[in-house]
């Protein structure tokens, strides 16, 4: 595992993280990560978060009505074969995948 770890270029291998991580934007883009969103749900409404959610809409939210607790979902494999699409149609020729661990994951 050392040597295929060695063997990886930064300029062909994507790193591809869950928005669960809150890796900071700036970090992405000089990484060139890739974030797949979870799902935020107010009762019957779904978010992605970090595209249809900001952390600041979710705060506003969870502040106007604050008996609408919002639960949290993985992110469906179609977000992320839709990132494994980008990252080789990137130029990528490996990925590396962090996700959420599932004893932290409901």
């Amino acid at each position: 595992m050392i040597e295929a770890a060695e063997s990886l270029n930064p300029e062909n291998t994507r790193i591809i993280v869950d928005s669960s991580s809150n890796v900071p934007a700036a970090w992405q883009a000089q990484y060139r990560m890739l974030e797949v969103p979870t799902l935020v749900n107010f009762g019957v409404e779904s978010f992605r978060n970090n595209v249809d959610l900001s952390a600041a809409a979710f705060y506003t939210r969870f502040a106007a009505h604050p008996d609408d607790v919002p639960t949290t979902s993985q992110p469906p494999p179609a977000f992320f074969a839709d990132a494994y699409r980008r990252a080789f149609d990137e130029g990528a020729d490996h990925v590396i995948v962090v996700t959420i661990t599932r004893k932290l994951s409901g």
